[in-house]
């Protein structure tokens, strides 16, 4: 794992993937700079958050280098608590790891911010699934908003 102080927009991976709610919100946090640079990923997200579950994802093709990925961590939203759900974050990374076989990923502290997660917890997930998938998690710490 590379933690990386810039932010996730610059990012030279094949894939972003950031965390998102259930409720159509896509305002504030990594999600919002995801918006600012790609609007596409927040007009992927609008048609499909509706009929979504925790740990689905969905993938939206930037450029031949560059996809996007949404992936539902969270069923609600907010400044205060904990809305983020690790078990989610796990599953659809796993998931999604396992059907594309990426060799790196750019990610933030995927729910540690808004969602209110704690980052040793998370943290030791992304270890356990870089073991198990050979993916190299490039976590990416300085979102632009």
């Amino acid at each position: 794992m590379n933690i990386i102080q810039k932010s996730i927009t610059e990012a030279p991976d094949p894939f972003i993937v950031h965390g998102v709610n259930l409720r159509g919100k896509y305002n504030k946090g990594v999600a919002k700079a995801v918006r600012n640079v790609w609007p596409l990923a927040y007009e992927e997200y609008i048609r499909v958050f509706h009929k979504s579950k925790l740990g689905d994802y969905n993938i939206v093709k930037i450029s031949s280098t560059l996809s996007i990925v949404n992936l539902f961590s969270q069923e609600t939203y907010g400044n205060y608590g904990v809305h983020a759900n690790l078990e989610a974050i796990i599953t659809g990374l796993w998931t999604f790891l396992n059907e594309h076989k990426p060799s790196s990923i750019a990610i933030p502290q995927i729910g540690c911010g808004l969602g209110g997660l704690i980052w040793k917890d998370v943290e030791e997930a992304f270890i356990e699934l870089e073991k198990a998938t050979g993916t190299i998690f490039n976590v990416y710490v300085g979102a632009k908003i």
